[in-house]
């Protein structure tokens, strides 16, 4: 009986614990490959226009959230002298 018992728990810890593991290093990875591309991407000279649009919409989404807080709001220039 204890034989079977300490099979069934390798299998588990083998099985269960570390494909949970295993998937979350994987998702993990995902996740820093996206993140080192967002950063070559804002050091690429020109921008692509999807980065662009994307920094856009979240300073815009800044403000909106400051605005309804009553912070102050920073208006900052691109590299083209124009608010953004």
């Amino acid at each position: 009986m204890k034989m079977t018992y300490y099979g069934v728990v390798v299998g588990w810890v083998v099985g269960f614990m570390l494909g949970v593991g295993c998937s979350l290093a994987v998702l993990y990875s995902i996740y820093r490959g996206g993140y080192r591309k967002a950063v070559e991407d804002g050091l690429k000279d020109p921008q692509p226009e999807a980065y662009r649009d994307s920094v856009a919409k979240a300073k815009a989404k800044a403000a909106q959230a400051a605005r309804a807080s009553g912070k102050p709001v920073l208006v900052s220039q691109n590299s083209e002298g124009r608010e953004s």
